[in-house]
């Protein structure tokens, strides 16, 4: 890192990488405060060079999602995947597969906290994406209608 802030100022992109990358490192060690603590540095750098509503960004907001839904922090993680879908919509338009991904992950939250109404309306839309993205045979298509089938019974 010291050699990183001699070439770079510490709001240089390269530097919201270098967080990043940290961030993901101690998610897979399951040491998770400070996942948060270097995507939150990764965030504040990519917002101060892209904005807050730049695909780059949205990488940021949706590895503090994952990261607080890991530690079932369901409403920090719902404020966070809100934000990515309406990017990835605006960005990648309505019928994208990262879109979709993001109409699963938010369906998936909804799950965890109970809320079934709300994860069915996001399983449909990711199954409906799906199917037209990649056909009903797609093994990812078959997975979202598992997911829509585990929702349906609690509805």
């Amino acid at each position: 890192m010291a050699i990183r802030n001699e070439i770079y100022d510490d709001k240089h992109p390269s530097i919201a990488t270098y967080f990043n990358n940290i961030g993901v490192a101690c998610d897979r060690l399951k040491d998770y405060e400070k996942a948060i603590n270097s995507f939150e540095k990764s965030r504040m750098i990519r917002e101060y060079n892209y904005g807050k509503h730049h695909s780059i960004t949205a990488e940021s907001y949706n590895n503090l999602a994952i990261v607080h839904a890991k530690i079932s922090n369901y409403n920090e993680a719902l404020i966070y995947l809100t934000q990515v879908l309406a990017i990835r919509k605006d960005v990648d338009g309505e019928y994208s597969l990262s879109t979709e991904t993001c109409y699963s992950d938010l369906g998936i939250i909804y799950k965890a906290i109970g809320n079934y109404q709300k994860a069915l309306e996001y399983f449909k839309k990711s199954y409906q994406l799906l199917s037209i993205s990649l056909g009903k045979e797609h093994p990812k298509t078959k997975k979202a209608k598992k997911n829509l089938n585990a929702v349906v019974k609690h509805c």
